[in-house]
């Protein structure tokens, strides 16, 4: 079964931490090669309709992983 977590159409209205969002959503469903995923500098957990001026931005340090292993 194919699936897609990321981006939601109101993602797309820009804000903050856009850029490293667009840029792995072309990475992922349009661009046809090969890609490393980096972390993000920065990250937001805030509900679709705060205003991107209003979200909490937070450093991000790195991934954390849960079960490491590799994938294709």
């Amino acid at each position: 079964m194919i699936n897609y977590s990321g981006l939601c159409y109101v993602d797309f209205s820009g804000g903050n931490c856009f850029d490293y969002s667009l840029e792995y959503f072309e990475k992922c469903l349009i661009k046809n090669e090969n890609f490393e995923v980096l972390p993000s500098k920065e990250w937001s957990d805030n509900v679709w309709y705060i205003p991107a001026k209003d979200q909490k931005i937070v450093s991000n340090t790195g991934f954390r992983f849960i079960n490491e292993g590799e994938a294709k």
